[in-house]
């Protein structure tokens, strides 16, 4: 699969209640390689967490002060939560 928002090509698998998604740049300055510059090579650059309904999933952390940024991503419209608040991981939380 091609993923254009982090310049990139992707393949996904299954491995027991959870999905994969290995990424390779498709840029040499893309979005992709440039955290691989940064981390090295084998560096998760994120984990995405599926929820039940996502307006809550907002609320609480709008609640909880945790800064976050309406996002369209492979899932679809989700919510991102920066590697500034999640030591160095970007969270997307989307509705499955």
């Amino acid at each position: 699969m091609t993923l254009d928002h982090v310049d990139a090509k992707g393949t996904e698998f299954q491995v027991g209640q959870g999905t994969i998604l290995l990424l390779a740049p498709t840029k040499d300055d893309g979005k992709t390689a440039m955290f691989l510059k940064q981390h090295g090579e084998g560096g998760i650059l994120g984990a995405s967490i599926e929820v039940d309904d996502l307006s809550s999933a907002k609320h609480f952390l709008d609640e909880n002060g945790v800064e976050h940024h309406d996002y369209t991503g492979t899932y679809g419209q989700s919510l991102l939560v920066s590697p500034e608040r999640t030591h160095g991981l970007w969270l997307e939380i989307y509705e499955g």
